[in-house]
């Protein structure tokens, strides 16, 4: 700095190791980063290719004025089309992410998340509807940086609650876990 101080400044969060769909959602070009301010948090485990899967998330946090971050198996096509155009023209402030891992590790990963967020996964295996999302399954955090490679979500805003029971659940299969490779999948 240009002041003879030194400070640091901590802050709670996660990161995760993938970065923005496209690179459209750039807002600072100097270092390569998508910084979303108290955004909207919303989490699925289905691949979002049409325009109207996306539509809907996106009229409700632009009805609230505030950012939204997507994180889904994938968002490509139609969708991630929807989501830069809008970008571009200042409809709304959006970004999409694609979900961390693979496989079986994916699912669990975005139950991390949600649990980290506050947010409910929704999941077409249960039979849910984008479209019908309610308001209540948006997650939130203080600011959301994203790079190429990498999203980082400062102080989510999360539910002690839900985070306690997700760890309980993962501790339990910890012990009754047989298989070197899931026990450390576990432990990460």
């Amino acid at each position: 700095s240009k002041t003879g101080s030194t400070e640091l400044k901590m802050e709670q969060g996660v990161a995760i190791d993938k970065g923005f769909a496209s690179p459209y959602f750039v807002t600072d070009s100097a270092k390569g980063e998508c910084v979303l301010e108290n955004p909207l948090i919303f989490i699925t485990d289905t691949k979002l290719r049409a325009q109207h899967e996306i539509a809907h998330i996106m009229e409700m946090a632009a009805q609230r004025h505030r950012p939204l971050l997507v994180i889904a198996d994938e968002t490509d096509s139609m969708a991630l089309q929807t989501m830069v155009v809008n970008k571009m023209r200042g409809t709304i402030m959006c970004a999409a992410v694609n979900a961390p891992s693979f496989g079986d590790n994916r699912m669990e990963m975005l139950k991390d998340l949600a649990a980290l967020t506050s947010s409910t996964l929704v999941t077409t295996k249960s039979g849910a509807r984008i479209e019908d999302t309610p308001f209540s399954a948006f997650g939130s955090a203080d600011k959301i940086i994203i790079t190429k490679g990498k999203t980082v979500f400062v102080n989510p805003t999360h539910n002690v609650t839900e985070v306690e029971n997700r760890s309980t659940e993962i501790r339990t299969h910890l012990t009754i876990e047989q298989d070197a490779y899931l026990r450390t999948r576990l432990q990460k």
